[in-house]
């Protein structure tokens, strides 16, 4: 029966010809709704609403949050939901208020309380995720006026930040709670502002308030948009009313009752029943999955009672003791009859069939601990286990800010050393902050799509010509323009590419090294002599693939030992986003772009187009985050842009998708490690041998000065006498990692803090001291011969032992360990030698001393005078206040062939300390504390230094811990999706987060004495891995295992899991490697 004839036979049901609904107060008439269309595009594209934001258009960012409203017909009362407007179908909106963050408050009109504490509470930074920060917290007020920790947190989970860390927008939420905000107290009844222990060396000198509370607007829920009464009574009248919208290709249908869904069903047994559209929404969207008739049951009552029937679903074990025998089997029974195939799509089959019997093991523990309530002739639960039967406590975090307090003496307006909120803080919060996506449409403009190689290694035919060679499975081979984006990405499905394979595939970074491979020379450094060392030291660290000896006592058949950092992606929340606009005459381009060096756009678009620079006029406008991602990327996107506008004479709009985004652009560089070390018993290491591979795809990128900078800086804090480093950056088929947060810092200096680890296992020493012992502690000279001096990395380190009280938690820590036999606790602490710069010093403009001084005369006549009146009186007394300049203060440089040079101007200094608790049956961990301290000089502006400081730790957490990038052995990248590939949300954070900036340190050869803190704290993330190596150690060791062992980043919950070995571990099948070809490949 055809569709139309559906709708005649309901003899209770009429076609609805109208969809009504209200936004932001506003009546809404949409006479043709087409039930493709969901909400955000509603919004932005139909209603002109660019506040609420287009993040990864699946459901999975929370950057498109909004708040809808209905009128509950059964309860008389109305129930507000905030949901993720891409997964929301406009039709089901019938009879709904939406609310945007518009609706809640702008700066034309007022804003709103929450706007207004998270942007003044410094919870924004690139902006682009704070609308739906915003409108999660604000539907949590409207539901409950003075929500609970807990409930904040909830509301909170499924919205991501890629910048802040979450802390101060989490403290946003919160001051809305009358609950306490001090640590939860932490069940002492003390807060850690009061105890002495975590009091500075002078604090009268020291901040720990970064905005003003008593400023805040209160929350008056009497101003807010009422619920409009006319769809009370549509609630009322649309009861038993079938609804049916169609559209070109799809009809959408909701019935009022359940018979009407069964007739449904009888009719179209292949819809689908859709109720939160997670599921059929993104395939329908993202994998070409296609149903012409969708059915909505929400509105069915019945279908919201859940009956339970305690006699369904036992297992039958009559006449079995409920003990470790009958536990066993039961194992056994379950990993025969659940069956995993060591190709299965995801990969982690081993972990998967060992999380199966070990929660069938936890299962066991809760019936045996209610057993032995009924009757006490079962066994107790052993205290020593029972902490696993607790999951980890839903907390909301929380921590002290420490900064230098600005002169008394300082004048009040002058901003420099006081946290200051964030200049587009305020429109970031109310949506007006004006994204490249966010720009109206343009008259004629054009929307593209891509299509991008399904091979890594190819050519593609025409007509049996070669007009084209892919090197990777994301390479753009051509774009198509249409008058929307829908259009364009239907077009570019129905081009047909012809590809002739070939070979090698090079996709990991053994296959590059075994086809020599690389891309640049090979760099090295040497100081010492490694090989007269090595015969010298008590101990090497080195593993063996065959061991003899010659008459002389020489070793040979040497494998050093490898450590794998995988890649990470920069997550911006923002995709690339650009827009061309040409001009009527000499190929002029005016373009609009997200990107971190526009210079460098302007410079491909002219090259491509093949005219001067000057006809290309590139605008930067608010960038969604970056890290890296949008420095040489946006470059080839607009270039790709321009030719298409070029070519049709229309204006181009050209955002990708966050999964073409992630497929295309690349990220962090995989790195392999291998090491070789020599050392004393006492843990002083003599002499390193380290050989660094970095996977750089398939073209140079910044490939080479990636592996630079993972060289120059790998010693870290340590001064190791006899060291030897090498490296080469590997050419492989995948698309091309680019520059990232850090710049190889991050994984290289990891590597390195695993072999001190390794180290101080050997020697059966607590790793904290082995880092002391080995930490340079005068001036002195790194491996490239610059000279510094590390009183500021001791000063660091010292501090940060003292303000996390390290030693004390330590003993906790080995109690607990104790007492828990199935948890563990770990804790490390991390110094850091970040250096900061690029040894090209004419990227360091600066001519503000030539403009104070021409201003000199006028302030000494109005001190008390403000910027605007100094700048109105230079005017009218005719002296310019514009100059030009650049920065002469250093000189830079490197030279490879001596082995030596100046790199950078200075070098940041910080210490991290985290502890964790794992548990060991599911690989599961809880960042219990982190407290850093980092060497700012003076800081400019500590909102933002520390907030910088905060979100790259965050982002660093994830590198070591949570993301993961999966690949076929085709090179082909899963993981391209929020579902797919996790990022650190709120609850992944430390319960406990302490950020200290030291006092008193000056930097004289930077402006204001100040430094720059963007890149280096995400190193100081891995201090959450290694307390995660502590933890699992000590769960090792309580089960027999001593010798020491490499676990490579991240440290995910499989990795854990399976490093943490048991009973249960030893019962799962083995697969042959060689019987089944993997799902996925490390490429590192």
């Amino acid at each position: 029966m055809s569709r139309s004839s559906f709708i005649g036979m309901m003899s209770h049901s009429e076609k609805s010809d109208a969809l009504v609904f209200f936004v932001n107060g506003r009546k809404v008439i949409e006479k043709n709704a087409d039930p493709e269309v969901n909400l955000l595009f509603y919004l932005r594209k139909k209603l002109h609403l660019p506040g609420t934001k287009y993040g990864c258009g699946g459901g999975g960012c929370g950057a498109c949050t909004v708040m809808i409203s209905r009128y509950d017909c059964s309860t008389k009362k109305i129930r507000h939901y905030s949901v993720t407007a891409c997964l929301v179908p406009v039709c089901i909106l019938y009879g709904a208020a939406v609310t945007t963050v518009e609706g809640i408050g702008s700066t034309k009109t007022r804003i709103h309380p929450v706007q207004e504490r998270i942007a003044k509470g410094h919870g924004t930074q690139c902006g682009f995720c704070t609308p739906g920060m915003v409108m999660s917290i604000y539907t949590l007020l409207r539901n409950h006026l003075q929500p609970s920790t807990e409930q904040l947190i909830e509301t909170l989970g499924g919205n991501l930040c890629r910048c802040t860390g979450y802390r101060p927008i989490v403290e946003s939420g919160k001051s809305f709670s009358t609950e306490s905000s001090c640590c939860q107290m932490k069940g002492t009844g003390k807060c850690c502002l009061d105890q002495e222990e975590n009091e500075p060396e002078n604090k009268n000198d020291v901040c720990t308030k970064l905005y003003q509370e008593e400023e805040f607007l209160p929350l008056d829920p009497t101003q807010e948009l009422i619920f409009p009464p006319e769809l009370m009574r549509m609630a009322e009248e649309t009861r038993k009313k079938t609804l049916v919208f169609q559209g070109p290709r799809v009809t959408w249908i909701s019935p009022a009752t359940l018979n009407d869904l069964l007739e449904l069903k009888l009719q179209y047994p292949q819809a689908p029943l859709v109720m939160g559209n997670t599921f059929v929404g993104p395939n329908m969207k993202f994998k070409d999955v296609f149903h012409p008739v969708t059915i909505f049951p929400t509105r069915i009552s019945e279908l919201n009672v859940v009956m339970l029937d305690a006699n369904q679903g036992m297992f039958p074990l009559k006449l079995r003791a409920w003990n470790e025998e009958m536990l066993d089997e039961a194992c056994r029974l379950v990993l025969d009859e659940v069956t995993i195939p060591g190709s299965s799509s995801g990969r982690m089959v081993e972990y998967k069939r060992t999380l199966m019997i070990s929660f069938l093991f936890k299962f066991y523990l809760e019936v045996l601990q209610e057993l032995n309530v009924r009757d006490p002739r079962y066994p107790h639960v052993p205290n020593k286990v029972q902490s696993v039967l607790e999951d980890f406590p839903l907390t909301i975090p929380c921590g002290t800010q420490a900064y230098e307090c600005v002169d008394s003496h300082q004048l009040p307006q002058d901003p420099v050393g006081r946290p200051v909120m964030h200049q587009s803080g305020i429109k970031h919060a109310t949506g007006e902050a004006v994204f490249s996506d966010d720009m109206p449409a343009i008259d004629e403009e054009l929307s593209l799509a891509v299509v991008t190689s399904t091979r890594p290694h190819a050519n593609i035919i025409f007509h049996c010509w070669i007009v084209l060679q892919v090197i990777c499975v994301g390479q753009i081979v051509c774009a198509v323009a249409a008058d929307s984006y829908f259009h364009a990405k239907q077009a570019a499905k129905k081009v047909k590419v012809v590809y002739e394979d070939m070979e090698p595939v090079i996709v990991t970074i053994k296959d590059a090294v075994n086809h020599k491979s690389f891309i640049g020379s090979e760099k090295k450094l040497e100081q010492g002599n490694i090989k007269e060392a090595f015969q010298t030291v008590d101990q090497i660290i080195e593993d063996w693939e065959a061991m003899w000896y010659s008459g002389k006592g020489s070793r040979f058949g040497v494998r050093i030992r490898e450590v794998h950092v995988g890649g990470q992606e920069h997550f911006y929340m923002e995709t690339q986003s650009v827009l061309v606009i040409p001009k009527t005459e000499d190929k002029e381009m005016e373009i609009y772009v997200s990107s971190q060096d526009a210079a460098l756009v302007q410079e491909k678009v002219a090259s491509s187009l093949g005219v001067p620079r000057n006809r290309i006029m590139c605008h930067m406008r608010q960038a969604g985050g970056g890290f890296g991602g949008k420095m040489t990327k946006p470059a080839l996107l607009g270039a790709v842009a321009a030719v298409a506008a070029n070519k049709t004479g229309h204006p181009i709009c050209f955002i990708l998708e966050h999964g073409d985004d992630m497929l295309i652009t690349g990220g962090c560089h995989p790195l392999l490690g291998k090491y070789k070390i020599g050392f004393m018993n006492d843990g002083k290491i003599q002499a390193a041998d380290i050989e660094y591979y970095t996977n750089g795809g398939c073209t140079p990128d910044e490939s080479e000065m990636v592996i630079e900078y993972a060289l120059l800086k790998l010693e870290n804090a340590y001064k190791i006498p006899n060291l030897q480093i090498q490296g080469r950056a590997c050419k492989t088929n995948l698309p091309s990692n680019t520059a990232f947060r850090g710049f190889g810092f991050p994984q290289g200096t990891f590597v390195t803090e695993c072999w001190i680890t390794a180290v101080a296992a050997k020697c059966n020493l607590p790793a904290e001291k082995v880092r002391e012992l080995n930490m340079y502690k005068t001036i002195d000279r790194t491996i490239h011969k610059q000279q510094f001096d590390p009183k500021n990395l001791i000063r660091c380190w010292d501090g940060c032992m003292e303000k996390s009280s390290y030693y004390s938690r330590k003993k906790a820590i080995e109690l607990f360990n104790q007492q828990n036999y199935w948890k563990k606790r770990g804790i490390a602490i991390i110094p850091m030698k970040f250096s900061v710069g690029y040894p090209k010093t004419y990227y360091h403009q600066i001519a503000c001393q030539t403009l104070m001084k021409c201003l000199e005369p006028i302030i000494s006549k109005n001190p008390n005078g403000i910027w605007q009146e100094w700048a109105n009186d230079a005017f009218g007394q005719s002296i310019s206040l514009s100059a030009t300049g650049y920065f002469r203060g250093y000189k830079a440089g490197m030279d490879w062939v001596k082995g030596e040079g100046d790199v950078y101007p200075y070098f940041v200094y910080g210490t991290a300390c985290s502890e964790v608790e794992v548990d060991c049956l599911t690989g599961a961990h809880k960042n219990i504390r982190t407290d850093i301290v980092m060497d700012a000089c003076f800081s400019i502006n500590p909102a933002i230094d520390i907030g910088q400081i905060e979100g790259a730790f965050t982002q660093g957490v994830g590198l070591y811990t949570l993301e993961e990038l999966k690949y076929s052995p085709e090179g082909v990248l899963y993981t391209r999706s929020p579902n797919e590939y996790k990022i650190p949300s709120v609850t992944d954070i430390p319960e406990e987060l302490n950020v200290s900036l030291l006092t008193s340190t000056k930097n004289p050869i930077a402006i204001y004495s100040s430094k720059g803190l963007g890149e280096s704290g995400m190193f100081l993330g891995s201090s959450v891995y290694f307390a995660i190596l502590d933890a699992v150690a000590a769960a090792r060791k309580e089960r027999g295992l001593t010798e020491t062992f490499t676990m490579n980043s991240p440290a995910t919950p499989e990795l854990i899991r399976m490093m943490c070995v048991d009973k249960f571990t030893s019962l799962i099948p083995r697969d042959d490697p060689k019987s089944y070809k993997p799902w996925s490949i490390p490429v590192a």
